[in-house]
């Protein structure tokens, strides 16, 4: 048996990160008591309601988050078959145009989580 390593370069656009920020102000609302934006900076800064503790995250590290997600770096649960979907269609240049469309609230949620906390903390 021989092992093989491979590094594919993705492009992730900034249309599908701020998709992913978009969904996650439905899927973060019981554990955040607010986010925000900064598309200049390219930062999502969330803020935990019990600790009350602010994330800043990157639009590179919400990218890098759902890749890891589909690519089985994470134990998501059903999400991971969103994120699986999306990854799919954008390695394929016919529909990645449309790979935004597997983000939803729950995936977004899990996304955020892990890139702020690490894991996912709240269920």
């Amino acid at each position: 048996m021989v092992n093989v390593t491979t590094t594919t370069t993705l492009n992730v656009s900034d249309e599908d990160i701020e998709t992913i920020i978009e969904m996650a102000g439905f899927g973060i609302a019981y554990w955040a008591s607010a986010a925000t934006v900064d598309s200049e900076a390219r930062t999502y800064t969330v803020i935990e309601q019990d600790a009350d503790t602010a994330h800043s995250i990157t639009y590179d590290r919400l990218a890098n988050v759902i890749i890891e997600i589909a690519t089985g770096q994470h134990q998501v649960g059903y999400t991971r078959a969103y994120a699986e979907n999306y990854l799919r269609e954008l390695r394929d240049p016919e529909t990645a145009e449309y790979a935004g469309g597997h983000i939803d609230s729950d995936l977004a949620d899990v996304i955020v989580q892990i890139a702020a906390l690490g894991e996912v903390t709240y269920s």
